[in-house]
């Protein structure tokens, strides 16, 4: 399992969550999609580190844990799983929804049962909790992918645990990325706040994007070439040839990604903003338009 991992990063609302239903329309690649794992193990990670010798920036995944060790991070991805679902304000009835199954196939004992036996590394564990998570699989799963777009935050430890692992960076034109952030955005309507919520998953994206296990892939090119595109991701996974389909079952967040892709929605996040908004972000995201998208400037 530990040879054949990927990753999905990228902003919120960069169509992350769609690219995750369609490459599990293959038979081989199971994706858990928002599960937040690696961004809660992180940050018990941290917390741990305080208290003992562990370097909180990088994994050391050949390090055991102790029992102690082990059952601190594992109780303390599980509380927040539970606070994620329960009791953080301002979420709508779609968002969380996902995370009650997740929650309640988490069992800490079999996991702390191995622990006794023999001490887990940090990597050992964030396999015990994936397998968890993603419950019974197909004998014919070969790949073991994750995708939570607040992950992107610590792409770089979670690449650290898994150096072999493959990643698919997702990039989407910042006019509509930054549009359809700014539409849920809270404070509803605040562009500055849209403008750093999406600069800010750059921070990491533009430091892993030249990583030799990272293939970049624009959402542009999956709405207006998903045969293509979707094979130049297989193979980069390693896996057969599938050829995706448009109209397709949502495996999560069913009322939240919809069931086709269309290309009405980036049609109509292209007409938000008007001309001294775009200048805004042209001002604040030139970067970005210079790395990914030159010919919008």
């Amino acid at each position: 399992m530990q040879k054949n991992r990927m990753f999905i990063f990228g902003p919120a609302r960069s169509g992350t969550t769609l690219i995750s239903n369609l490459l599990s329309q293959h038979v081989n690649l199971h994706i858990l999609v928002d599960s937040m794992l690696y961004q809660k193990t992180k940050r018990a990670y941290e917390m741990l580190a305080r208290k003992c010798s562990l370097d909180p920036k990088k994994p050391d995944v050949n390090v055991p844990l102790s029992y102690q060790q082990t059952k601190y991070i594992v109780s303390m991805v599980m509380f927040w799983l539970l606070d994620i679902q329960y009791d953080l304000p301002l979420r709508d009835g779609v968002y969380g929804s996902w995370l009650k199954t997740y929650r309640e196939r988490v069992d800490p004992y079999p996991i702390l049962q191995k622990a006794k036996t023999k001490p887990l590394t940090i990597r050992n564990l964030l396999d015990e909790l994936w397998l968890q998570m993603a419950g019974e699989l197909s004998e014919e799963i070969t790949c073991y992918g994750e995708k939570t777009p607040s992950n992107t935050h610590c792409a770089r430890w979670v690449l650290a645990a898994y150096p072999n692992a493959k990643t698919i960076m997702v990039v989407r034109n910042p006019y509509t990325n930054i549009a359809s952030i700014y539409n849920r955005s809270i404070p509803q309507y605040d562009l500055p706040h849209a403008v750093h919520t999406y600069l800010k998953f750059y921070k990491t994206l533009l430091k892993i994007k030249d990583l030799p296990n990272v293939k970049v892939i624009h959402y542009e090119d999956i709405i207006n070439n998903l045969v293509e595109t979707g094979n130049e991701m297989f193979s980069f996974l390693g896996l057969s040839q599938h050829i995706l389909e448009p109209i397709f079952e949502p495996v999560a967040r069913v009322d939240y990604v919809g069931s086709e892709i269309t290309k009405d929605k980036d049609n109509k996040l292209k007409q938000v903003f008007n001309a001294e908004q775009k200048k805004y972000i042209r001002e604040h995201c030139g970067h970005i338009f210079d790395t990914f998208y030159p010919a919008e400037i």
